[in-house]
């Protein structure tokens, strides 16, 4: 008997097929099979990733720029070796360039180089420096090379220097100041963004290096073919004699101020001394005297 035939009357083995066979709306299911990527059990399918997730490589590692020096443009730069001299000399251009003095607080340099014809300057330090300016507010971050041209209130074509605008850190590219200065400091990133801070929360605590200590220091001036390096140890020794000099006359008044007071005392001593001697002759005057006065009277008597 089929389902589209309607049923004879008083035939019954209609309704006992119907209560006996499913409902033709439900789905058959397809057979189980623990392989089957649809119907497998739980633990297979999270092997299966755990598996497929090991077979991806690793992300690849951003890129790491170096800064390359071309020899043409070393053999015309003055090269300043060591934490020091690098110190002396950052400091001293941000002063000729009427830029603030503590704008760029590196620690640990290894190199200087300076280019005068065309103001291009680089640094290299051991590791990267992240500095928090207190009264700017605001943090930034200072690669192991930094380069820029430095000209008169400005330093252009930065790289190696970011700085942290609200969660995202942008890379600077140009910093200046106001021509005629009005105390205000321009910071300006790749991609349009730029602000103002006073001049003021750029300033180092101390005092700018003078312009001979900064000369002083350059000890080593390699490369440059044009024979500053010989000149440069003469005046780095002709400094430190002077120095020398002026610490021996400053020490001669304090010589000359204790050979008095020596004196002085051994003068007080040698009067002591004395009036101790005239004491004791006085006490033996005084004790002859009587003695005399009663072998006198004995004498007399007898």
């Amino acid at each position: 008997m089929s389902w589209d035939t309607p049923p004879v009357s008083g035939d019954l083995s209609y309704i006992s097929g119907r209560l006996a066979l499913p409902s033709p709306s439900t789905p058959s299911l397809p057979p189980t099979n623990p392989l089957h990527p649809l119907t497998a059990p739980t633990p297979l399918r999270r092997r299966r990733r755990r598996r497929v997730s090991s077979i991806l490589p690793p992300p690849p590692a951003p890129p790491t720029m170096t800064l390359t020096i071309p020899e043409d443009v070393r053999a015309k730069a003055e090269i300043y070796v060591g934490d020091a001299a690098g110190q002396e000399k950052t400091r001293f251009l941000l002063q000729e360039t009427g830029l603030p003095s503590g704008l760029l607080p590196l620690k640990d340099i290894v190199e200087c180089g300076y280019v005068e014809e065309t103001g291009f300057v680089w640094l290299k330090q051991r590791r990267k420096v992240d500095h928090y300016f207190a009264r700017a507010g605001r943090h930034v971050s200072y690669g192991a090379e930094v380069s820029a041209v430095a000209e008169k209130g400005r330093l252009k074509k930065i790289t190696g220097v970011k700085a942290k605008e609200m969660l995202i850190w942008v890379t600077l590219h140009e910093i200046c100041v106001d021509d005629p200065p009005q105390g205000k400091l321009h910071c300006k990133a790749i991609g349009g963004l730029s602000r103002s801070f006073p001049v003021e929360a750029f300033e180092a605590d101390g005092p700018p290096p003078a312009a001979a200590a900064a000369a002083a220091r350059a000890v080593d001036v390699a490369g440059n073919g044009n024979g500053n390096g010989a000149a440069a140890k003469e005046e780095v020794a002709a400094k430190k004699e002077g120095a020398v000099e002026e610490e021996k006359k400053e020490e001669a008044p304090a010589a000359a101020g204790e050979e008095k007071k020596t004196k002085e005392e051994e003068e007080k001593g040698d009067t002591a001394a004395a009036i101790d001697k005239v004491e004791e002759k006085l006490k033996e005057m005084s004790t002859e005297v009587p003695a005399r006065k009663h072998a006198d009277a004995v004498a007399a008597k007898n």
